[in-house]
Formats: C-alpha cells, sequence, structure tokens
C-alpha cells in the first residue's frame, strides 16, 4: 500500500515501481518538467520526511532531515515481514516487531537470567479496508509498543488492502474470518519463536480493529491476558443504525431488518458471544465519534461489569473518531501502557519525561 509507480503507456497501463521499499503519500510533480515528482516518504523506521523521486530511474532524494539526529539516537528494532497462512489457506502478510535491545537492557535481572519469554501483543488495523504497511504512523506504531517489551503481531487479514482485490473484497459479510486470521498469525508466531510466552497474549485495536479486540473476548475465550479496545463496535445491528456511514454497513452487511442482514450481524456481533467473556477489557473511545458511536463502548462496558469480568472504560472529550491532539495522545499512551503494566509483570515503562 502507497507505493509509487509510474505509467509508462497509458495504452497498455504498463507501469514500473519507482521505490522499493516504504511508503510515498501526497505526490505532486516537481518543477515543470515532470521529471520527477516530490512527497512525504516514510516507512516503519523512518518519520516522514519530504523526498523527490525520479520517475526515469526511480532515485529518491531526501528534501528534509527533520527526524534526521533523534532517529539516529534511537535504537530501533526493525520488523520483518512473515508469510502465514489464514482461514480461507491464503497466504497472508504478517509483520513481527520485538522489542529494542534498550528494552531488554530494562528487564529484570531474574527475567534476564531464567530467559523468560517474552509476551505477545496481537495489533488490528481499522477498516477493514486497511492495511499495516511499511509507514510511519505517530500513534499505531509498532515500535512503541515493542518498546513495552512487547513482541508485536501485525497481521494483513483478509480485507487488508494492497494485496489483492479478492483479498480485501472476500471480508465484506465475514468479518469473523478477518479475525480467525489475526488469531492463526498470532499462532503461526507462537509456534516458529520459543522466545514468545503463550501464556501472555494481548489484543488491541481500533475502530475495525476495536471491533475484533471486543469480538475476540467472545470468540477466543481466556486467551488474552487483557484487551484494548478504541473506538470499537458492540453491536453491528445498533451501529447500523447510529453511524454516519450508512453506505459502509449496508454493503459490508446487508440491511438490518432483513433475514440476511441480521443473521450475518448477529454472527459477527460481540454482542452475541458475551456469555464467553473472560478477558480485562479496556475500551477506550472518541465523545465526538459518529463512524462507530459512543453507545458501542458503553454498552460494551456495561456487558462486561454485568458479567462480572473487569472493565474499564476511558472517555476521550476532544477527539471523534480520532484522537486529534497531541496532549490527548500522549495520555491516550500513557492510559494503555498502565492498562498493560497492571495485566503483566514483563511489561517495560516508557520514560516518564517522553
Amino acid at each position: 500500500a502507497h507505493k509509487l509507480f509510474a505509467l509508462d503507456d497509458v495504452r497498455d497501463g504498463t507501469t514500473r515501481q519507482l521505490v522499493g521499499s516504504g511508503a510515498v503519500r501526497s505526490v505532486a510533480p516537481l518543477g515543470g518538467t515532470c521529471r520527477a515528482v516530490v512527497g512525504v516518504a516514510s516507512s516503519l523506521t523512518a518519520p516522514p520526511e519530504l523526498t523527490a523521486v525520479a520517475l526515469g530511474d526511480g532515485t529518491a532524494t531526501a528534501l528534509t532531515a527533520n527526524n534526521a539526529a533523534l532517529v539516529a539516537a534511537l535504537d530501533l528494532p526493525t520488523p520483518r515481514a512473515l508469510t502465514v497462512v489464514g482461514a480461507a489457506g491464503q497466504s497472508m502478510q504478517c509483520w513481527l516487531c520485538v522489542p529494542p535491545r534498550a528494552t531488554m537492557r530494562r528487564r529484570s535481572a531474574a527475567a534476564r537470567a531464567s530467559r523468560a519469554r517474552l509476551p505477545l501483543l496481537l495489533l488490528a488495523h481499522g477498516g477493514p479496508q486497511g492495511a499495516w504497511d511499511d509507514s510511519w504512523h505517530a500513534r499505531w506504531n509498532l515500535l512503541v509498543w515493542a518498546s513495552l517489551g512487547f513482541v508485536c503481531v501485525v497481521p494483513n487479514f483478509t480485507g487488508s488492502t494492497g494485496f489483492s482485490q479478492a483479498h480485501t473484497d472476500a471480508v465484506s459479510r465475514n468479518w469473523d474470518v478477518a479475525a480467525t486470521d489475526a488469531l492463526l498469525a498470532a499462532d503461526h508466531v507462537l509456534e516458529l519463536f520459543d522466545f514468545v510466552d503463550p501464556q501472555k497474549q494481548f489484543v488491541m485495536g481500533a475502530s475495525f480493529g476495536g471491533w475484533m479486540s471486543i469480538y475476540l473476548n467472545g470468540a477466543a475465550p481466556g486467551r488474552f491476558r487483557a484487551i484494548v479496545a478504541h473506538d470499537g463496535v458492540f453491536s453491528l445491528r445498533t451501529m447500523a443504525y447510529q453511524t454516519d456511514e450508512l453506505f459502509f454497513t449496508e454493503t459490508e452487511f446487508g440491511m438490518p431488518n432483513t433475514v440476511q442482514g441480521d443473521a450475518i450481524m448477529k454472527r459477527c456481533s460481540p454482542c452475541s458471544l458475551v456469555d464467553k467473556w473472560q478477558s480485562p477489557i479496556l475500551l477506550i473511545h472518541g465523545a465526538r465519534d459518529f463512524r462507530c458511536p459512543l453507545g458501542e463502548s458503553l454498552a460494551a462496558f456495561t456487558a462486561a461489569r454485568r458479567r462480572g469480568v473487569k472493565a474499564r472504560i476511558a472517555i476521550c472529550e476532544s477527539a471523534n473518531h480520532w484522537v486529534l491532539n497531541a496532549d490527548a495522545s500522549v495520555e491516550w499512551h500513557r492510559l494503555i501502557e498502565a492498562w498493560f503494566q497492571e495485566h503483566c509483570d514483563e511489561i517495560i515503562a516508557w520514560p516518564t519525561n517522553n
């Protein structure tokens, strides 16, 4: 996703990929000759910088270096791409990000001496027609979460963009399949790497990823030590009547109060599985969110507490479907950090001055 291509021949659609790694966004012609373009380039390990790209050979030249000194001072791990098998037998990309060396050095002496295995954090992207691509994100940043001591498992499950139209389209009316894909990605990592602890699994996501995090509390009961759901969905039927994006729910599930639509919504709604919930859940929601309205998290909180499951809810007054300002983002990160620390002794706290 967000790769940069050149269209060489409009008659037959011949294209060339200009930049091999990372992502380039907000592209515009550079100068009047159309021999180069300028865009915002980034990767999972490099924050955004203005970059010029030659259309002839794809040579990329950074025009700014605003973050160079900061990045040079950090010991950043490099996420690696794995190929795993999804629920339908399809090949599926999954990013894996391990804690940086600085975090590993800060583990307790007992943990280092015993070579205690690391906790796993399963991250679910939004959409579902979205993707974890090779680009920088200020909030959903794999390196930030890995620095807490997590092995981050980050799958591009069914519905993800950039892998084929069929892979993207297959999620409609089948959200539960994407959730199974995510569990299979975590299973693959647990089978492949013995330094990951199967008894210390966590899951977190926003929007569709928030839906998945809540859904997995019932679809995989007791599997996760704790769950974080940001702007998630509890009932697809109530969301269908509340959301500002009516076309989306009608495309994904069909119309409510129809046999087909109601059957799909019931099958894929977290509220259908409340009787199986076991894992503690932190629900965070923007007070001004009209995409996945606040009532969805309020309902999930009530359902958890009435069942006797530990739950906490935080409402961000300034946020809509996104956390919009820096102070709220810092508070958001600290809230989640504290929740993880509460449920896992292996979490390495972030410095308090950053």
